[in-house]
C-alpha cells in the first residue's frame, strides 16, 4: 500500500498484475474508504516489488516488479492506463532487473 505524496486522499493497494493467480492493484481516491480495481497491464506481469507515487501530480503512481517492468499510471479516470517506462524490450542489455 502507498498512499500518494502529492494528496493523501489517494491510495494505491495491491500485490500484482495479472489473471492467474487474480492479482490488482487497487486505486481509492477518499483516503481509502473505497476503492476501484485498476485495469492490467496489457501483458501477464505477476507479483509486484512496490508501489511509488509521483511528489507532485496524485494522478500518477509507479507500479514495481522485481524482474520484469515498471509502469506508470498518468491517467486519472475510471481505469488508470499503464505504459513501460522501464526500457527493457527496446535492445537495452541489462545484467539484472534492477540495481543492487
Amino acid at each position: 500500500m502507498e498512499v500518494s505524496l502529492a494528496a493523501d486522499s489517494v491510495v494505491w493497494a495491491g500485490a500484482g498484475m495479472a489473471n492467474g493467480p487474480d492479482l490488482h492493484l487497487f486505486l481509492s481516491r477518499n483516503g481509502g474508504n473505497s476503492s476501484i480495481g485498476v485495469k492490467l497491464y496489457r501483458s501477464r506481469t505477476g507479483w509486484i516489488s512496490g508501489i511509488a507515487t509521483h511528489p507532485h501530480d496524485a494522478s500518477t503512481a509507479y507500479a514495481l516488479f522485481p524482474t520484469r517492468k515498471t509502469k506508470d499510471s498518468s491517467d486519472f479516470g475510471l481505469w488508470p492506463s499503464w505504459e513501460d517506462i522501464s526500457g527493457f524490450g527496446k535492445g537495452i542489455q541489462v545484467q539484472m532487473a534492477f540495481p543492487m
